[in-house]
């Protein structure tokens, strides 16, 4: 063993004499890859098709009438005369989104033993939700809903029910619809005595 030893050791040194030396272990030197943004190709490509499904991922692809909608008054009085309409847009993946476009709102007598319930329409109204004043105005962040006051220019809100249809129209032409049956109980005689009272005081003024 002495001498194996001895030999290895010799010749250990006769190669630093001659300038040679061995790797000793092996060790991997760290590498970074960088991301060149100045690269097009850097850049996720799609085409224009590609481009338009991915959009409506996030667009609504339903729209939802909550049961908060109903028949409110609108001045000082408690004689229904207008309705407020609580929306819920949601997109593909069944979340609650926001919603760019035009919403359409029209207001149906509630017709009885008929394959279709409108009857006679008697409001219409639109919104156009494609500005920021727009959104910030009907916007609940709270709910994360829509909520929108529809007014019938003074008109009551007879008791009884009524046919509500809302559509949406999208800036890529996308339309969507709900259809809500509201109901008022507001008591007849109560509606009578406030035009009533309304009347005379218009009577008044002459």
């Amino acid at each position: 063993m002495k001498n194996i030893t001895s030999g290895y050791r010799s010749g250990f040194i006769l190669l630093l004499a001659w300038g040679i030396t061995l790797p000793i272990g092996c060790s991997r030197q760290p590498t970074t890859s960088t991301w060149n943004v100045t690269e097009p190709s850097a850049y996720p490509t799609t085409t224009q098709a590609a481009a338009s499904d991915q959009y409506d991922l996030l667009m609504p692809a339903q729209i939802e009438i909550l049961p908060f909608s109903k028949p409110k008054s609108w001045d000082s009085d408690q004689i229904p005369d207008g309705i407020e309409v609580v929306l819920r847009p949601l997109d593909s993946f069944g979340d609650q989104t926001k919603a760019v476009g035009l919403f359409r709102f029209e207001l149906y007598l509630f017709q009885k033993a008929s394959s279709d319930p409108r009857g006679q329409r008697i409001g219409f109204w639109e919104e156009n939700l494609m500005t920021r004043q727009g959104q910030l105005l009907h916007w609940d962040r709270i709910t994360r809903t829509y909520r929108f006051r529809l007014s019938l220019a003074g008109q009551p809100v007879r008791p009884g029910k009524y046919v509500l249809e809302v559509t949406y129209l999208s800036p890529t032409g996308t339309r969507l619809g709900d259809t809500y049956i509201l109901e008022t109980t507001l008591p007849r005689e109560q509606i009578k005595e406030e035009i009533e009272r309304e009347r005379q005081d218009g009577l008044k003024l002459f």
